[in-house]
């Protein structure tokens, strides 16, 4: 078991993403190279975003690392025989389990392949080999979950209410992020109507700037809350990186010293940002860290606690506890309809860990507008997490006693039901 200092470092995830980072880039790179002389500003600009505002602990390297396949692959490749059209759906499927929003990029990929085959039975080989692969994960959530939608985004969308978002701050508009997902899609449009452009390159513009557009659809229609993720806009600021590359290719040299600029600022961007991630210490306001010392100092094990934030974080180092999130979204979507028919919800849960005899032992807040405490301590009130950022309590619990310990921002009960 690793220290819990350790919970926010990059010793565990450095090595892998910086395996799929630089495998990512040097695929971009050669993408880069046969689109145009500045091909280096391809793998350049996502690399440097990946490295300064990219999650470690994400899948947003891998998914990098995915998509340069198949970019790769579609423009070096071409997919004619049933060997090669068997290969682009696998990667294609690759993409999507990566990021599952990336289906509307792989749409795009897979309508490509059909206007260019011009034959429908050539087309279905990708399909059905992208379909074969999805296939056991998708039946496995709705096996475990309650749907083919994986029950954190499921919790997330309105679908099919609308939900649209205004601006939100920092640099938020429609729920996307204004410089890394709405810069990227003016940029792609710009570049897709430029006639200096080659129609071949515009090929590959086209499938990244539909599938950037479609999720920004999505996310301002359809999601509640939780866009502000940096992992959310691997794929627009690849169209950027492609958008940027293609219109300094079509200026030729002219366009050296603006090149030149822009490659000195991302290679400073990856040196600060990878300063500043191994420089990073363990802080003691980490709220996760709080949990994990409280259950270790106080010595419980083999218990089912109930957390207002961080599950999984307190899971990964905690694993001797069952740890359940208030914000479901590890949950499923017949508990989540049982819990809201019953009236109260966390009465509901905690009946039924009781049930099934593994009672919740200590409900643990640290934040978040999931479990909300009264000022004193004495009442507990769980907000519906499906609507959140709105705060819509669907149960609370009277907790007569108080909190078993209480500081600022941080609080631990042992509930007992009426």
């Amino acid at each position: 078991m690793a220290h819990p200092g350790l919970i926010h470092t990059v010793t565990y995830a450095i090595p892998l993403s910086a395996i799929c980072l630089a495998f990512g880039s040097y695929n971009f790179f050669v993408v880069g190279r046969r689109m145009g002389k500045v091909g280096i500003l391809l793998p350049l600009l996502p690399s440097c975003y990946l490295t300064f505002f990219g999650v470690l602990y994400s899948e947003a390297h891998f998914f990098y690392l995915m998509l340069s396949l198949i970019t790769r692959f579609i423009a070096t490749q071409p997919p004619q025989t049933t060997w090669r059209q068997a290969q682009l759906g696998a990667l294609g499927a690759a993409v999507i389990l990566a990021r599952l929003d990336s289906i509307f990029l792989i749409f795009a990929v897979m309508v490509w392949r059909q206007r260019q085959s011009r034959s429908i039975a050539k087309s279905l080989i990708p399909l059905s080999v992208c379909s074969l692969i999805l296939l056991p994960y998708l039946l496995s959530n709705w096996i475990f979950f309650g749907g083919l939608m994986p029950v954190s985004g499921w919790m997330k969308s309105s679908f099919p209410l609308l939900n649209p978002r205004g601006y939100e701050p920092p640099l938020t508009l429609l729920g996307s992020s204004i410089p890394f997902g709405i810069l990227p899609l003016i940029a792609g449009l710009a570049a897709l109507i430029n006639s200096r452009i080659s129609h071949e390159n515009k090929k590959m513009l086209g499938i990244y700037l539909f599938g950037a557009f479609c999720q920004f659809l999505y996310v301002g229609l359809f999601t509640r809350s939780h866009t502000f993720w940096r992992w959310y806009y691997v794929v627009p600021m690849i169209l950027l990186a492609l958008s940027t590359s293609l219109f300094a290719s079509t200026f030729g040299n002219k366009c050296r010293p603006v090149v030149y600029a822009v490659i000195i600022l991302c290679l400073g961007g990856l040196i600060s940002g990878s300063f500043l991630k191994f420089s990073r210490d363990e802080s003691p306001e980490n709220k996760a860290l709080k949990i994990i010392r409280y259950l270790a100092d106080n010595q419980i094990h083999h218990q089912t606690i109930l957390v207002s934030d961080f599950p999984g974080q307190v899971a990964s180092q905690d694993m001797s506890n069952r740890i359940i999130a208030a914000d479901m979204l590890t949950g499923n979507r017949r508990l989540y309809q049982e819990m809201k028919d019953s009236g109260n919800a966390l009465e509901y849960l905690l009946r039924l860990c009781r049930n099934k005899g593994k009672p919740i032992a200590y409900i643990i807040y640290v934040g978040n507008y999931f479990l909300v405490p009264d000022g004193r301590g004495e009442k507990i009130v769980y907000n519906d997490p499906k609507r959140y950022p709105d705060q819509i309590p669907w149960g609370s619990l009277n907790v007569p006693s108080g909190p078993l310990y209480s500081e600022p921002g941080f609080m631990v009960w042992k509930p007992d039901l009426p």
